[in-house]
């Protein structure tokens, strides 16, 4: 099974604070549109068997007709390909998110409650476990509850949620429905697809699954300099092989200058 796994897109997000010139947010939020345009269409043509968005897919606060409009036209651009959306702290499924007030194509799921939700594929033989967050913070924290029934545990199954592994909060992400990656992955599970944290991270262990955080497709500021990637991710007979697929059009870094010699900003430039 195929599966193409990304998370914290951030769609119209807010560029004011970073100081940078006139019309760099606005550069800024089309670019991200692109980069997520460039991931589901990869999606349709590889094909994938599944395209799973673990959360802060858009920034609810500010999000806009033209880019709800753009996700519904990408959405059913690829109609062969199975689409979940585990909604995250930045677009959770609330009465007045354009998940619950827009009409969805039939090849998207959302996962609407803090609770486990398990959709069947391909016949059964590949099941897609999720949830959403119903507020930005939600009174219950689904990690550690999901079971699998042992006559199910033949078939391929993919859980996506949105959280902290303790083990690997950072302090520039704040803690989101905390859990310890061993409680988090039941017998049974082949792959659990994690959003929040912004750096693609493998977490290891001796663990009976793999887990991946994504990482955001492009940084969204210094902090999070360097080329990121969404993931492309192969399950076959117990076997899980992922893929680190590089997708930012915009790289940020830092450097240092030496700059005891110089005489003016233009020697600085």
């Amino acid at each position: 099974m195929k599966l193409v796994h990304t998370s914290d897109i951030h769609l119209d997000m807010c560029f004011a604070a970073y100081r940078m010139p006139p019309g760099f947010g606005s550069r800024r939020r089309q670019g991200l549109k692109d980069v997520f345009r460039a991931i589901v269409q990869r999606a349709g043509n590889w094909p994938a068997d599944a395209l799973v968005i673990a959360g802060d897919l858009f920034d609810l606060d500010r999000v806009n007709r033209d880019t709800v409009g753009l996700l519904l036209h990408e959405f059913r651009s690829i109609p062969h390909v199975p689409i979940f959306i585990a909604p995250g702290p930045s677009d959770p499924f609330t009465p007045l998110s354009p998940y619950s007030t827009e009409s969805w194509p039939k090849n998207v799921t959302i996962f609407r409650r803090p609770e486990w939700e398990s959709v069947p594929l391909k016949d059964g033989a590949f099941v897609v476990h999720g949830f959403g967050y119903d507020r930005r913070e939600p009174g219950t924290n689904p990690f550690g509850t999901l079971t699998i029934p042992e006559t199910d545990r033949g078939r391929i199954h993919v859980a996506v949620g949105h959280g902290t592994e303790r083990n690997h909060q950072t302090p520039d992400r704040p803690m989101c429905l905390p859990f310890e990656i061993q409680n988090a992955l039941p017998k049974g599970l082949d792959y659990l697809a994690l959003g929040h944290q912004h750096q693609t991270t493998q977490i290891e262990g001796e663990l009976d699954a793999a887990a991946w955080y994504s990482g955001a497709p492009e940084g969204h500021n210094l902090r999070e300099s360097g080329m990121h990637a969404y993931l492309e991710v192969e399950i076959e007979k117990g076997r899980v092989n992922v893929a680190q697929i590089p997708s930012s059009r915009v790289v940020y870094s830092t450097h240092r200058i030496e700059c005891t010699e110089l005489h003016g900003a233009q020697d600085l430039v």
